[in-house]
């Protein structure tokens, strides 16, 4: 073995344990995410420079040599690279250059490259497996803090208190930000749950420390009371139930129905909202009261408006832009209205916190189509069908049943992951989008393993 060859060995091995570290920090620091991202990409470099190195001693021209530091990912290569470009163009056109250019290459790029460097440095069936056992150990131990947090008022790790006094977040930032990264483990968790199912005889053990497991996750995702991990989860185990195709369906349907059965209530008690509306009773004593304590003569005089048209108290009440979905309706006015100024190209990249008034559109796909227009939004759009369309044509066809279940639970998680994102800006938080574009990146490892066997 060559010196470079020796190197490039090393070098892989050292992005594999530093994906192991990543695996389990990322739930609780977003400054080791950065600090992981700095290191595997100086690995990187260091094995594509020697790469380049050997492919120049075997002839090849120095331009030529230059396509090796280029990642190879597959049938992802031309979307991912079209996504890149449509990002360029942003800054290129942004409101606030330099804020963007600073932008695209500590976030944008980086979320990209994650996903590239965890398909090319994951190989094998023993690195996949090792992760996700990593994975399971990170979180658990978010679970159980979370637990912790809710009965005592704060969590062991990080010292995080409860939001509103009942709504838990664990080692994230805020309660919705612990809904989504549950959405993504949730669907690791329920893959592999499935496998060991199919298993039972022999593994009577693990499946019951699974369900364990399962069920602080899921208790955990109710005391967020965030809505739209709720929903979130029910779209996960619908897309899991379709993908499965077998009797043992039936479980996530119960356990479902176990989940809003036992928390729906609560919801109306402890926040104060309902599964649709917020200020629930706020709003149920509002109508009481001024259909009930007002004298009927001051109600004869109100019914009318100055034009002498009838008021439609119910419907006076709805015009307020808190009373459904948490005011988002009117987040979501505003990032439609820099849409329609800037549709093309967007106003660039890391821009809408500074040139709007509500900072947050809580919707992902809205401040990506803000920031990097209708041509960065439909490249990303068409790459995720790309990956669908793929993991769909592909994942029938995995013979190892233990990853075909993985990667069913992962892509499930995945799809609630993105319908989470309908409601909020997961895509912009270092620590979830880091995971979700890592979890694209599990999921095209373990097809391109399956391939390779």
């Amino acid at each position: 073995m060559s010196k470079c060859e020796s190197i490039i060995r090393h070098c892989d091995q050292v992005m594999v344990f530093l994906f192991y570290i990543l695996a389990f920090m990322l739930p609780i620091s977003s400054a080791a995410c950065e600090l992981i991202f700095g290191l595997l990409m100086l690995s990187y470099l260091i094995k594509k420079t020697c790469r380049m190195q050997v492919a120049m001693q075997t002839g090849r021209s120095f331009f030529s040599s230059l396509k090796e530091y280029l990642p190879d990912i597959g049938f992802l290569n031309v979307p991912c690279l079209l996504f890149v470009a449509a990002g360029i163009l942003s800054v290129i056109f942004s409101q606030i250059p330099l804020r963007s250019l600073s932008n695209l290459f500590f976030e944008f790029l980086q979320n990209i490259l994650f996903m590239c460097f965890f398909v090319e440095t994951f190989q094998n069936r023993r690195q996949i497996v090792t992760i996700i056992k990593i994975f399971f150990a990170s979180m658990t131990l978010v679970g159980i803090n979370g637990l912790w947090q809710f009965y005592t008022g704060e969590g062991f790790i990080l010292k995080r208190s409860l939001v509103q006094e009942v709504r838990i977040m664990s080692t994230l930032k805020h309660p919705n930000d612990l809904g989504a990264y549950l959405m993504l483990m949730l669907g690791l968790s329920f893959g592999v749950f499935n496998f060991y199912l199919g298993e039972m005889r022999s593994s009577k053990k693990w499946t019951a420390l699974l369900f364990c497991l399962i069920t602080i996750l899921l208790v955990c995702v109710g005391w967020t009371y965030s809505r739209g991990a709720w929903a979130a989860l029910i779209i996960m185990v619908v897309v899991l139930i379709g993908l499965l195709h077998n009797k043992r369906s039936l479980i996530y349907i119960l356990l479902i129905g176990c989940f809003l059965g036992i928390f729906m209530p609560q919801m109306h008690k402890y926040r104060n909202v309902s599964f649709m509306t917020d200020r629930y009773r706020q709003l149920q004593n509002e109508i009481k009261l001024a259909s009930v304590s007002v004298d009927r003569k001051e109600i004869k005089k109100e019914e009318r408006g100055s034009s002498g048209e009838p008021i439609n108290l119910w419907r006076e009440v709805k015009k307020d832009e808190h009373f459904s979905a948490s005011g988002r309706f009117g987040f979501w006015r505003e990032a439609w209205q820099v849409i329609k100024t800037y549709p093309v190209f967007g106003m660039g990249l890391n821009t809408y916190t500074e040139m709007t008034e509500r900072k947050f559109p809580h919707n992902s796909f809205l401040r990506m189509t803000a920031e990097i227009g209708f041509v960065g939004f439909l490249t990303y759009a068409w790459m995720m069908l790309v990956f669908l369309g793929n993991f769909l044509a592909c994942y029938s066809r995995i013979s190892d049943r233990y990853l075909r279940s993985v990667s069913i639970g992962l892509m499930s998680g995945f799809m609630g992951f993105l319908a989470h994102s309908f409601v909020d800006t997961h895509f912009y938080s270092i620590q979830l989008a880091t995971l979700m574009w890592v979890s694209m990146g599990m999921i095209m490892a373990i097809m391109r393993v399956a391939e390779m066997k």
